[in-house]
Formats: C-alpha cells, structure tokens, sequence
C-alpha cells in the first residue's frame, strides 16, 4: 500500500468492525420501530391481572373493516367501547360513534422486555379512552395464544362480534 492511501485503511477497517459487531448482535434493536402493522389483530394490555377481580386495560384493533376496540376488564366485570378508524402509517384518526367524539393518536411499537413474559410495547401519543398510553403484546400470535388462552376471543365477543 502506498503511504498516501495508508491514512484511508484505518477509517475504513473502524466502520467495517462496527457494522460487523452490529450483525453479529451488537445492537440489539431494541430502540427500533417495529412496522406499525404489528398493531393489528393483537392483543394488547397494560398488564395481566394477579387475580380475577383486578381490572385491567385493554386494546384490539383490526385493519378492515377499520375498527377496533379500548376495554377495562375483570373476570367479572368489563366495559368495551368500539371505535372506527383511518390509518396513515403510524398515525390514527379515531371516531367513538357512542360518544361522536373523535381524536388524533400517533403510536409506536417496540421490542421491550420491561413485563414478561410480553415482548413488544405499544406506546399511544394520548388515550383518548382515559386508559394508559403504554399497552403490553406478543411478537408472534403462538405466544400470544399460549399465554392468554381465549384472551382475543373473548375480547371480540365482547364487541358483539363486530372486531372479527
């Protein structure tokens, strides 16, 4: 190599090494956006209840038709409200036809481990249903099922079928 090209081998070995240890597993994309479509046909939670009479909130949202559904749930007792919804990427325009309110929401999902066993977090600009703004789910639907057995189900029943 000649002396003048030496100066170029160290920069450019530094930035081979750093995308080298990032696909070996150094940066582990736990700050990454997931695809907002994860947002669909999950179940959400902010948690899962230790006892039967503990409430908990909930969130279900499917593309088409485009609805979904807020809930605050115990074993024994449950609210659900439906509302219709536009979609632009990570952005939500909500319509609460019970209330005729409307709101404006923009969410992210992220890889998170911070209450297993859920792997993904769904953080909501507002909660215009006075819930909370960060809900809990599953990466993949087998876990999901295994988990919180009957927990989709149940939650479509709720909405009188109209989520399916």
């Amino acid at each position: 190599m000649k002396k003048s090209r030496r100066w170029l081998a160290f920069p450019l070995l530094a930035v081979a090494a750093y995308f080298g240890v990032r696909s070996l597993g150094g940066d582990s994309g736990a700050d990454r956006d997931e695809p907002p479509g994860l947002l669909f046909r999950r179940v959400w939670l902010e948690n899962i209840p230790e006892s039967p009479t503990d409430y908990t909130h909930g969130l279900y949202v499917i593309e088409t038709p485009s609805a979904g559904a807020f809930q605050r749930a115990s074993a024994y007792d449950y609210h659900v409200e439906i509302f219709r919804h536009d979609q632009s990427g990570n952005k939500l325009t909500l319509s609460f036809p019970q209330t005729d309110k409307s709101a404006k929401v923009t969410f992210t999902i992220k890889r998170c481990d911070d209450l297993p066993p859920f792997d993904l977090c769904l953080t909501l600009s507002d909660n215009p249903w006075g819930g909370p703004k960060k809900y809990h789910g599953f990466f993949e639907s087998e876990d999901e099922s295994k988990t919180l057995p009957g927990a989709r189900e149940a939650l479509i029943a709720r909405t009188g079928g109209q989520l399916r």
